[in-house]
């Protein structure tokens, strides 16, 4: 009575899956057969290009824009191919220096005091900024072996 019952319910759970499947394929034979794909691609490129035009104002490295600073790090846009030739060499051109400038401001020493305690402290950051930098730069090869 019990493997009845199991297979009853197998066979109702086959036809809900069964069911599902057809309804599925029907959408998306709908889909397919109502979607015109340069239709489409044409409105979100006109979309897209109404909702950022604003954006790509001339960029200058007093007012840095942000969004184009982001989209310069970010690996997928950092090409910058929506900009202008000129204007991509201007925003990369800001990145790296203001990569620079951060990198110069981690490298001067913060010295609080002077005289001999203030050289104390200056020296356990710089070993471990050594380290860091020779962690980084080195392959797996020679990290294994320390």
């Amino acid at each position: 009575m019990e493997e009845a019952r199991e297979n009853n319910n197998d066979d109702e759970r086959e036809e809900r899956r069964n069911r599902k499947r057809q309804k599925m394929s029907k959408v998306w034979e709908h889909f397919r057969l109502n979607t015109n794909r340069k239709e489409n691609k044409t409105h979100a490129t006109e979309r897209a290009t109404e909702r950022w035009e604003g954006l790509t104002v001339d960029f200058t490295p007093e007012s840095s824009n942000i969004t184009l600073l982001a989209a310069a790090l970010d690996p997928r846009f950092r090409k910058l191919r929506f900009l202008p030739a000129d204007e991509v060499f201007k925003v990369q051109s800001a990145v790296q220096a203001m990569a620079l400038a951060s990198k110069q401001q981690v490298r001067q020493p913060t010295a609080v005091n002077h005289g001999a305690s203030s050289i104390a402290q200056d020296s356990p950051p710089a070993a471990h900024a050594k380290r860091a930098i020779s962690f980084f730069d080195s392959d797996s090869t020679t990290s294994d072996e320390e």
